[in-house]
């Protein structure tokens, strides 16, 4: 009998040995198939992280709303030329039809180099092209203009041109800003639909594996050496996903090409700043800074001098200021930089330190040819708490165009009219 009761009991632990194999066979499996669900939905999820990361992400519609304001700026100085000739009106036109052309070059390199939705939409390239070739027309025009009444007759011949381009231009703008916010919304519905199917997989996935590890190491004696391994895999991965998370913050934060804060960084750490300043009651100033001539770099020598270029200028930027100063990129050869400051005399001084390290520093572009840049700086002084970063940075950008008109290579401060 006790042969009999023992023999039972040894099948019996059987069958359940069996049982076990069949129940450990299918967590395998199912842990597996969870397994790839859960890669695919975190490769899927960093695909698409990866994409709203981008730093030239919807740069199209910074430039070309940028475009409608340069035309802005082009019908205001021909609207002051046409009420009074003045002796620099035909300068001022020039000048403001070459910053145009730029930012249209500038636009048309990011339609043709970046592959974005927006670019099949007809009247963006078709308004683009009317506006080029009108700007040239402009540009023949005032070159060929050599008395006050060609003049005249040019500002109001702009005049007269240019207020259907900008109704166009705004137009498109308005689509373009309805383009993206339609995918935007898509895309964060995609994204949220995605990170809702990996958290039930990696959740299905655990209770997979506890039960795994629970059928198949609860009497046995490599527990703690399996537990070990899973610990040491677990800790892996989360150091892949910290690193991975670090690059991704700085991806949306750093400019690719010259280390420093892209636009949305500065603007967010900026105005961080601004609000601890006035929260304290410390003095700061803004600075502007944009590169003489830049766009004779990359004509006679290239845009990977010209990338040189920047690159050097905002690394020699970045040692004439302090570790508590905020400075980034934010548009093509231009900077911008708040920095708590005792006054206009400690503004002026770093701003003019900078302008002279940079004006004395040739930048070497090859190892027989040495290339030397100015930069000129618009600096304004924190006057009034109420004021926004955007408007004393408009502020700083008025005495940066006042320095460009003194001749370049200078500092010049704003000042309240």
């Amino acid at each position: 009998m006790k042969y009999s009761l023992n023999s039972y009991e040894i099948a019996y632990e059987y069958k359940k040995l069996r049982k076990r194999k069949y129940i450990i066979r299918w967590l395998l499996g199912a842990s597996f198939f969870l397994l790839i669900i859960t890669f695919i939905s975190l490769w899927l999820a960093m695909q698409q992280a990866h994409i709203f990361s981008k730093v030239r992400y919807n740069a199209e519609t910074w430039y070309i709303s940028n475009v409608s304001s340069e035309l802005y700026r082009l019908m205001l100085s021909a609207y002051e030329t046409e009420s009074k000739i003045k002796a620099e009106g035909k300068d001022d036109l020039a000048l403001r039809l070459d910053v145009l052309y730029g930012v249209l070059d500038n636009s048309a390199a990011i339609l043709h180099t970046e592959k974005q939705s927006f670019v099949e939409l007809p009247d963006v390239q078709r308004v683009l092209t009317e506006l080029r070739t009108a700007v040239v027309r402009w540009s023949d025009l005032v070159a060929q203009a050599s008395n006050e009444q060609a003049i005249r007759q040019v500002s109001e011949t702009i005049i007269r041109e240019s207020r259907p381009l900008r109704q166009k231009i705004n137009v498109v703008v308005s689509k373009v800003n309805q383009t993206y916010n339609q995918q935007e919304v898509e895309n964060k519905y995609w994204l949220g639909d995605l990170f809702s199917i990996f958290s039930l997989t990696l959740f299905l996935l655990l209770i997979g594996v506890m039960a795994f590890i629970w059928r198949v190491f609860r009497d046995g004696q490599i527990t703690e050496n399996i537990t070990e391994m899973l610990r040491a895999a677990n800790h892996n991965l989360e150091d892949r996903i910290e690193e991975r998370t670090i690059a991704l913050q700085r991806l949306a934060s750093i400019d690719e090409l010259t280390g420093t804060y892209n636009r949305r960084a500065f603007f967010e750490r900026a105005e961080f700043l601004r609000v601890q300043c006035n929260l304290n009651n410390v003095k700061y100033g803004v600075l502007m800074l944009d590169i003489d001539h830049f766009k004779n770099v990359n004509d006679q020598h290239g845009h990977l001098v010209g990338d040189e270029v920047i690159k050097r200028v905002a690394a020699m930027m970045g040692d004439a200021l302090r570790k508590s100063d905020i400075f980034g990129r934010v548009g093509g050869e231009e900077f911008a930089a708040i920095l708590p400051v005792a006054g206009d005399h400690e503004l002026l001084e770093v701003a003019n330190r900078m302008c002279d390290v940079i004006a004395s520093t040739p930048i070497r572009i090859d190892p027989l040819q040495e290339l030397q840049v100015t930069v000129s700086i618009g600096v304004t002084m924190w006057d009034n708490p109420e004021k926004t970063l955007t408007q004393l940075l408009s502020q700083a950008d008025i005495a940066l165009y006042q320095a460009k008109e003194n001749g370049r290579n200078s500092v010049n401060l704003f000042k309240q009219p």
